[in-house]
């Protein structure tokens, strides 16, 4: 493989959208090239520090619904009722209504980019920051599959493609099912993950990396029964880190504090 062959493939090698054929190829020139290597850094780099600062907010499950239902076609947008408004309604029904309105949304974009501004930024491990900005592509691509058929297989052949030892893997329940596996780059590192759905739609991504190099921060653990991961609310999601094994694991929730300690156990356990 050239050097211009392997830069054309560096964008979806950091994000995970080759072929397993294609992806080893493009690494095993990075590893050979610095010239290729830096370039991969820099994408890695450039990625991670703008999921890091965009914010994210997840969005109520109604809202969610209405809004999967309304891009379906399945909902009908009636248009509001036409009505006069009474006594003072002539002075706010010509140019003065626009000119109050554009000048309260003015004061809002304002006050948003102000706060925008100053609000201090989210910080956690690059490996962890990497894994949320895995979890929303995988959660944003998943939305309308359907769950894996056989989710032993898909693990199976995660666990031959990945290329180290996986601990076992939570296959899924009657509440949370396995939508997918497939090996991705974390933060320069060859993982494999596993993306789940429960009944409300909402995404978990288990991350699972080589334990080599990873250090789980003493600050920020917490206690779940026995287990004590690290463990953060960052950009609208419950982020858990810990090791087990040869391997360090990365989830990645959209569930809701309560849950998503829940789904950290059925994980955890399930090894």
């Amino acid at each position: 493989m050239t050097c211009a062959e392997a830069q054309d493939q560096l964008h979806d090698l950091t994000r995970g959208r080759l072929d397993p054929r294609t992806a080893d190829a493009v690494r095993a020139h990075i590893d050979a090239c610095p010239t290729c290597a830096a370039l991969f850094r820099t994408d890695q780099t450039a990625r991670t520090r703008v999921r890091a600062a965009a914010p994210r907010y997840a969005a109520p499950q109604a809202l969610r619904a209405r809004l999967e239902n309304l891009l379906s076609g399945t909902v009908a947008v009636a248009a509001p009722p036409t009505r006069r408004l009474p006594g003072w309604g002539h002075w706010i029904g010509g140019h003065r209504w626009a000119t109050v309105c554009a000048g309260v949304l003015t004061l809002l974009v304002l006050g948003w980019a102000g706060w925008s501004w100053w609000r201090p930024t989210e910080s956690a491990p690059p490996l962890v920051m990497a894994a949320i900005s895995e979890h929303t592509e995988y959660r944003n691509r998943e939305m309308r599959t359907s769950p894996a058929a056989d989710p032993q297989a898909v693990v199976d052949h995660l666990r031959g493609e990945v290329g180290y030892p996986l601990p076992p893997a939570f296959l899924g329940d009657a509440a949370v099912q396995l939508m997918k596996g497939e090996v991705t780059d974390l933060s320069g590192r060859r993982a494999a993950a596993l993306v789940y759905r429960d009944a409300y739609r909402r995404y978990s991504t288990l991350f699972l990396v080589p334990a080599a190099g990873v250090e789980v921060p003493a600050q920020g653990r917490t206690t779940i029964e026995t287990f004590t991961p690290y463990r953060q609310a960052l950009s609208g999601h419950q982020v858990f880190l810990w090791k087990q094994g040869g391997v360090a694991c990365v989830l990645v929730s959209d569930l809701d504090p309560a849950d998503s300690a829940a789904m950290f156990l059925k994980i955890r356990k399930s090894a």
